[in-house]
């Protein structure tokens, strides 16, 4: 008769074959994860592949033990179910930018399909002349800014982005940045131990100030359902959050740049009125990065912005750059000199809604705005009597002292994802 063996050498077995001891470490990460289902919170979608945080951050505990990664699990889990908000649609901000749905073939393989707007090469055209106006009333040089949103959304002022990378650089930002008061206690807690003038109290103080950076926004935990199509036929919706996407013509990652045009504002606000506000956001961004290149020794060149800009740092890559140089000289930019990117319209003095509204006129007057931005008033040419009740989120769009504060140190935060 055939000797089975017994439980005890069956797992001694598995625990010296490689194979198999990859699949016991997977077993005990199924066996965890199903245990600690129950804690997920409903808001941000379930077990969504696309708004499931909390299983994908067990992939960062993978080297500590596997009572320690359970009790970080749990932790996270209650971190997220004890900081969700009622979520707070009501903004003054329409949302103009595209909506999509997601396709599932026979194989369980996803697919987003979006619903792009109609806009022809005659619009894009005007679009790169939206942009070149807007850059120059700025005092810019707006080739560097049209080579940007051709590569990032061949000149779609309504974009959405929605590739992985994008998503999964969004999603650990926007986790990184989240708020709870629990949070901000233990943090206060780790500074009157630690003390001031030891390293961790500047620590636990630069992280302090990161997650201050979004605590008044009211949509941070905004979601929205999105339609499923099955290839049986089927039909479903999943709640997504809104924060986990890229947004206008550059695709800009919410939690990096949109503090850069007021931290309370909602992500969508890149896509309005043919993106004028990003196009805006694009010149200060790029303003910011070439004064923190200078200041680490690396002359502001067009190159070097355009590393910082869209890689996060400003050391080198030269694959990278040498594509950057292709499409520079392509559009008769000299990457090697120095940015032209002007000094009009600072980013901590100026009033966001006042320059919407010159930019506006300007680009109604010069016929540059499409059809799908004249077909209603914009919020920011309401009158004073009706902004006067507007919420603070849109009508009074100046960088708040915390989040001018937390900006820099969050925007420094890209090269580290």
């Amino acid at each position: 008769m055939f000797p089975w063996p017994t439980p005890r050498s069956f797992w001694r077995r598995l625990k010296f074959d490689r194979l198999a001891g990859r699949i016991r470490r997977r077993a005990r990460w199924l066996i965890a994860a199903a245990g600690l289902l129950g804690a997920t919170p409903g808001g941000c979608g379930g077990a969504s592949p696309s708004s499931a945080i909390e299983v994908r951050t067990g992939r960062q505990l993978g080297a500590t033990p596997l009572a320690h990664r359970l009790d970080e699990l749990r932790r996270r889990f209650e971190h997220l179910r004890a900081t969700e908000r009622a979520p707070q649609p009501n903004t003054t901000v329409p949302y103009r930018c595209e909506d999509f749905h997601v396709e599932v073939d026979r194989r369980g393989r996803r697919r987003v399909r979006r619903h792009r707007k109609r806009w022809t090469r005659r619009d894009q055209v005007r679009f790169r002349r939206l942009l070149a106006m807007v850059a120059r009333t700025m005092g810019a040089d707006p080739r560097l800014f049209q080579i940007w949103a051709l590569r990032e959304s061949s000149y779609r002022p309504h974009a959405i982005h929605v590739l992985d990378p994008d998503l999964t650089a969004s999603r650990r930002a926007w986790e990184r940045m989240r708020y709870s008061p629990a949070r901000e206690a233990t943090l206060r807690r780790a500074m009157e131990e630690a003390g001031r003038g030891t390293r961790a109290y500047y620590e636990a103080r630069a992280e302090l100030r990161r997650i201050l950076t979004f605590r008044d926004n009211p949509t941070y935990d905004a979601t929205f359902e999105v339609p499923v199509h099955f290839a049986d036929g089927a039909r479903a919706s999943e709640r997504i959050l809104r924060w986990h996407y890229g947004y206008g013509p550059f695709g800009f990652n919410p939690v990096y740049f949109l503090p850069v045009w007021d931290a309370a504002a909602p992500p969508w606000i890149f896509c309005d009125t043919d993106g004028l506000a990003a196009a805006v956001t694009a010149v200060w961004a790029a303003r910011r990065a070439a004064a923190e290149c200078r200041a680490l020794g690396y002359a502001p060149t067009y190159e070097v912005v355009n590393r910082r800009f869209s890689g996060g740092r400003c050391t080198p890559r030269p694959a990278k750059d040498a594509a950057f140089r292709r499409r520079a000289r392509a559009r008769g930019l000299d990457p090697d000199k120095t940015a032209q990117l002007g000094r009009k319209f600072p980013r901590d003095t100026t009033d966001r809604v006042e320059l919407l509204r010159l930019l506006y006129q300007r680009a109604r007057d010069e016929g540059l705005l499409s059809s799908y931005a004249l077909e209603q008033a914009p919020w920011f040419m309401q009158d004073e009597a009706t902004a006067a009740n507007t919420p603070p989120s849109a009508s009074n769009m100046t960088p708040s002292p915390v989040a001018a504060a937390a900006n820099d140190g969050a925007y420094r935060q890209a090269a580290a994802l």
